[in-house]
C-alpha cells in the first residue's frame, strides 16, 4: 500500500510540474523585434589624392528606441537575435571596400565581428550577417547586460566619400504576459 501511495505522489508531482510548464510557457509570447542603428560614414581625408581611403563610423544602439522592445521591457526573458542585415544608402557612387569590419559590442573585451571581404558597394545594396550559435550567444549576452551597444563599422575604401550604413538586427524577444 505504500507503494502505491509513493507511486500515486511521484505520479503527481511528474504531471503537476508538466502542467505547471505547459501554463508558463502558454503566458509567454515571442515578438519579432527589429533593431536599427544609422551609421553616418563622413569623408574623413579630404587631403589625402589617391587612396586606399581609412574610414569609420560609431554608433549606439538602444533597445529602448524600439517601442516593441520598451513595451515588453519589463516582462522579457530572452532576445534571441537571428540575423544581421547592412544596407549602404546615400551612396553617390560605387566604391571598393578592404577590410571592411562591422563590429557590435558593449566593451573592448565584448565584440562580435563580421569581416566583409573585399567588395565594390553600390547604392541600396544590402549583405547579410548569417549569425553562428556562438554569435547568437554573444549577442544574448551583450543585450541581457542593459549596457549600450556599440556598433562600429570601420575599414579603408576606394575612394573617400560620405555615406550611410543602416544596420538592421532581427531578434525574437520572449516575454511574460504576465510580467518578470
Amino acid at each position: 500500500m505504500k507503494t502505491k501511495v509513493l507511486l500515486f505522489a511521484a505520479l503527481t508531482l511528474v504531471v503537476g510540474l508538466t502542467s505547471c510548464q505547459k501554463i508558463q510557457d502558454s503566458l509567454t509570447v515571442t515578438v519579432p523585434v527589429d533593431f536599427t542603428v544609422d551609421l553616418n560614414v563622413e569623408e574623413s581625408t579630404p587631403d589625402l589624392k589617391n587612396g586606399p581611403f581609412p574610414f569609420n563610423a560609431t554608433e549606439t544602439l538602444d533597445p529602448n528606441d524600439n517601442a516593441d522592445y520598451a513595451e515588453y521591457k519589463e516582462k522579457i526573458k530572452s532576445i534571441t537575435p537571428s540575423l544581421i542585415t547592412f544596407t549602404f544608402n546615400s551612396l553617390p557612387q560605387s566604391i571598393t571596400l578592404y577590410n571592411a569590419t562591422l563590429r557590435i559590442g558593449t566593451d573592448d573585451e565584448n565584440v562580435t565581428s563580421y569581416y566583409l571581404p573585399q567588395s565594390t558597394v553600390s547604392n541600396s545594396q544590402s549583405f547579410t550577417w548569417d549569425l553562428t550559435q556562438d554569435q547568437i550567444n554573444e549577442l544574448q549576452g551583450y543585450f541581457d547586460t542593459e549596457l549600450p551597444i556599440w556598433v562600429i563599422w570601420e575599414g579603408t575604401a576606394s575612394a573617400d566619400i560620405s555615406y550611410n550604413l543602416s544596420v538592421l538586427i532581427k531578434a525574437d524577444v520572449k516575454a511574460s504576459i504576465l510580467g518578470g
